[in-house]
């Protein structure tokens, strides 16, 4: 049985274990093996309890999928963190992930689901920004409503730069 709850900090494991194994699976070619060998569900953790101790009175937040208690996804948003014209008016996916064997089985959908249903009234939009390369997770989200909006950057992953896509949602598209 599936099921999508907030985080909490005891969840720090699990996400990382998620984070690590579908980071792996789906940027293999998109990123450099190097990097990708770097991955370990030990820093993750580190990483995932100093977001997840932030999130408490935060807005926005991080939720999990679970199956039978187990975490098979997680989804992180909040204000978005970009700096062009009015990003007080939308909010950003930071983070969605669910590990490999639970892919196509709608904990994806579920997870961005709970992120818009908690996007605050003030915000027009939601964006995220994508590998320009991840032509599975690009058609993912366009199926949700969210459009490329021609906004590009490059971040270094490695040592090798890659671009990245920002895709944006309007508030109210169904």
């Amino acid at each position: 049985m599936n099921r999508v709850r907030p985080a909490v900090l005891a969840d720090a494991l699990g996400i990382s274990r998620v984070h690590v194994s579908s980071w792996l699976q789906a940027y293999a070619g998109l990123m450099p093996e190097s990097y990708l060998g770097q991955q370990s569900v030990e820093d993750r953790v580190a990483q995932w309890s100093e977001i997840l101790r932030a999130d408490v009175g935060a807005e926005g937040g991080t939720w999990v999928a679970t199956h039978h208690d187990d975490i098979v996804g997680f989804v992180s948003a909040g204000p978005c963190r970009d700096l062009d014209p009015a990003p007080q008016l939308r909010w950003e996916i930071y983070a969605l992930y669910v590990a490999p064997q639970h892919w196509g089985q709608g904990l994806g959908t579920s997870l961005v689901g709970e992120v818009l249903d908690e996007v605050p009234g003030a915000a027009e939009s939601v964006s995220l920004w994508t590998l320009a390369a991840n032509q599975r997770a690009m058609r993912f989200y366009e199926q949700l409503g969210f459009a490329y909006d021609g906004t590009d950057k490059e971040v270094m992953r490695g040592g090798v730069a890659v671009s990245e896509r920002r895709l944006v949602r309007p508030r109210g598209v169904a």
